[in-house]
């Protein structure tokens, strides 16, 4: 699978839910199924960091940039896979 993006809080939602089914007393094949499933999206997912806004994300990197280095630089270096920016409330 591919173009999976989570953020860290979703990883350790979906393995909590793993271990819920595993600590099902009947692991029929529809739940063992449900298992493996969520075990591949795990394994094929990328975990992805959330900034409250681009203004904080900005904030952030230009902490340590020099005057001459591009923004779309260090961003790329930071976030290489890149980063979720949470909507407004």
């Amino acid at each position: 699978m591919k173009g999976i993006y989570l953020t860290q809080e979703g990883k350790q939602e979906i393995e909590k839910k793993i271990d819920q089914l595993k600590s099902t007393i009947d692991l029929t094949g529809w739940v063992s199924a449900r298992i493996t499933t969520f075990e591949q999206i795990l394994s094929s997912a990328t975990i992805l960091p959330v900034e409250e806004s681009w203004e904080k994300l900005e904030e952030n990197l230009l902490e340590g940039l020099h005057e001459h280095t591009k923004l779309e630089n260090v961003i790329s270096i930071d976030y290489p896979n890149g980063v979720i920016i949470e909507p407004k409330k």
